[in-house]
């Protein structure tokens, strides 16, 4: 197939007949020309097994084009873009999503477009899973909405959204108790712990089930020392570090085989996008299938106490000496000198 037939029929899918839509569809939903598709891949997502702890993030389609939705996200290593929110487990597997299309996308909430966007993520979780998001979604009044639902939530929080009665140590106090040092403030009914962790920088986490207590050491990078020191972590720390990079490793996941090809189309580039989520999934669920389909380890045998033998290099046949200038094929000859030049016989 030549280019110019390949990027002909590539502008002319369609997912939907435009004269099967109605005016009202087309002004009411801006994403009606890919809906089908986006409702497909939500199902398959929502019909996925959800797990004890999720995470939600945003995610952001590349596209640099004429858009009426398009937005740009500082900080994303691709800040021009769709934005859509993602519910994922920590493993990346997308569990729900939703595309942004302005402030109407979530209506009849009250709390900002951020608490709307993890509410309207958490409706598919059961009761008790753990929520973690990050500090541009996290607010007192979302943490108690949460709770009331029966989902622990934890997340950063930014120093102007913690209440004013909870007097945390300033960062100075922090900085010479020395790297490592935090503070925890509890409050009672309903249950929500405030942490400051000071590292490079203080670190703020609201979290309703998590606090200071157990901490642990960790391994940091110092500029100071030129190498890794051991610092003192709370437990809240510990748990956002790892149930909140779902939706990141899954980003990672679609830019190693994503199918960057330049289009003026945001409706070719959102089909591809969700084309890429679905086959990631796939993938993800592959993987997890054939861990748990795989034998158990027997590490009774007797051949796991004896010396493993790394496997022999197989030499590779030299051809023989009678065929090999038979023809135009000229094959080589095998030598055993090194650093040996190729050269013609």
């Amino acid at each position: 197939m030549t280019r110019v037939r390949f990027y002909k029929l590539r502008s002319s899918l369609k997912i939907v007949n435009d004269l099967d839509v109605t005016e009202e569809t087309t002004k009411s939903d801006t994403l009606w020309g890919v809906r089908p598709l986006l409702d497909h891949v939500r199902q398959g997502c929502l019909s996925l097994p959800r797990c004890d702890k999720v995470c939600v993030d945003e995610q952001i389609i590349p596209f640099t084009g004429g858009c009426p939705i398009r937005q740009y996200v500082p900080g994303k290593p691709n800040p021009n873009g769709l934005k859509v929110f993602v519910l994922a487990s920590p493993n990346g597997l997308v569990l729900d999503f939703e595309v942004y299309q302005g402030k109407n996308t979530f209506r009849g909430q009250r709390l900002g477009v951020g608490a709307a966007a993890v509410l309207r993520m958490v409706e598919s979780v059961p009761t008790g899973t753990y929520v973690f998001f990050d500090r541009y979604f996290t607010m007192i009044n979302l943490m108690d909405a949460f709770l009331s639902k029966g989902l622990p939530a934890t997340g950063t929080i930014m120093k102007n959204r913690v209440p004013k009665q909870c007097q945390l140590p300033g960062d100075k106090q922090l900085r010479k108790e020395g790297r490592g040092a935090s503070v925890t403030l509890v409050r009672r009914g309903p249950e929500l712990a405030v942490t400051k962790w000071f590292d490079n920088k203080p670190v703020l986490m609201a979290s309703t089930v998590y606090g200071r207590y157990p901490e642990d050491i960790c391994s940091r990078w110092s500029n100071k020392d030129k190498g890794h020191v051991q610092v003192r972590r709370p437990a809240v720390i510990r748990e956002y570090n790892d149930n909140m990079g779902g939706v990141d490793l899954c980003d990672r996941m679609l830019s190693f085989y994503c199918m960057s090809s330049r289009t003026k189309k945001w409706t070719s580039r959102v089909m591809m996008h969700f084309f890429e989520v679905a086959i990631t999934n796939a993938w993800i669920q592959y993987k997890s299938d054939k861990l748990l389909d795989s034998p158990p380890y027997d590490d009774s045998s007797e051949d796991s106490e004896e010396e493993y033998q790394p496997p022999t290099k197989t030499r590779i046949p030299q051809p023989e000496p009678s065929v090999r200038r038979l023809g135009a094929r000229h094959m080589p000859e095998m030598m055993d000198i090194k650093h040996a030049m190729a050269r013609h016989t």
